[in-house]
């Protein structure tokens, strides 16, 4: 049976965990949970370099932040003989309730019109091979609404009293997702550094020098939306407390570059 041949730099790099030889699924060893190194082949990861020894590394790291921001869509429609009586209804409502944001103190930059449809209602209840007739016209239009969370409550009991008829969605958001990125993003970056170096001391190096950086992923997931409600059963009465907890949301950052490793002698 021929002898396998393993080099000083492979040795080195199995004596510090930090890499695993793809030659066959018997043979490695089992998963650490606290190590996400990949498995794979020892050319993949470490490979000549002119300065040295170059390595691949990924770092990942998460940071869990409290959603400060409520986005609201606010559903009015309403059904008329025309067209026109349909709009001007659900136009009315909707003004009144653009009034009451701005007395919220919420900017119109926050406030969008997500939804602007009319359209007609047909009676097809004559089964004698006529075309179905036109019995009235239903108007909608759909208002996002970007809150602060302390006032959700408020918001919701604006759109009850002007006469919406569901709320479509509530999501918790980030205000500064950026920022928590970034700071997921630094902490990848030093674990991935922490890797590099894990490896050039099992080589006996030293890292001289970062290069071939990848361009960092993001990922974030919290609470899923809430379903589509009707009005009824988000709040019973105007000024009741509206019940939502926005939970929490992780921002997920992760990054992957080559470190030249310089070996003495």
């Amino acid at each position: 049976m021929p002898k396998s041949t393993i080099t000083p730099v492979a040795l080195a790099l199995i004596a510090a965990g930090t890499l695993f030889i793809a030659l066959k699924p018997e043979t490695l060893p089992a998963a650490n949970a606290q190590d996400s190194f990949s498995r794979t082949e020892l050319n993949d990861v470490v490979i000549g370099h002119p300065d040295g020894t170059l390595v691949r590394v990924a770092g990942e790291a998460d940071v869990t932040v409290v959603p400060d921001v409520a986005v609201t869509d606010a559903g009015f429609l309403f059904e008329a003989p025309t067209a026109d009586a349909a709009q001007r209804d659900v136009n009315e409502r909707v003004t009144r309730y653009l009034r009451a944001l701005k007395r919220l103190g919420i900017p119109e930059a926050r406030i969008q019109t997500v939804g602007y449809t009319v359209r007609p209602r047909y009676d097809y209840s004559d089964n004698r091979g006529r075309d179905p007739r036109i019995v009235g016209y239903i108007a909608r239009n759909t208002v996002r609404v970007r809150s602060d969370i302390p006032k959700l409550d408020q918001v919701i009991d604006e759109a009850n009293n002007n006469g919406v008829n569901e709320i479509g969605r509530i999501v918790f958001e980030v205000e500064d997702e950026e920022g928590a990125f970034l700071d997921a993003l630094a902490l990848a970056t030093e674990r991935a550094r922490g890797r590099a170096d894990r490896i050039a001391k099992a080589l006996g190096g030293t890292v001289t020098s970062i290069v071939e950086v990848s361009e960092p992923e993001r990922t974030s997931f919290g609470p899923v939306p809430y379903a589509r409600t009707g009005v009824a059963e988000l709040a019973s009465d105007a000024g009741s407390e509206v019940p939502l907890a926005p939970g929490e949301q992780v921002i997920r950052a992760s990054v992957a570059f080559s470190a030249v490793i310089k070996v003495a002698g």
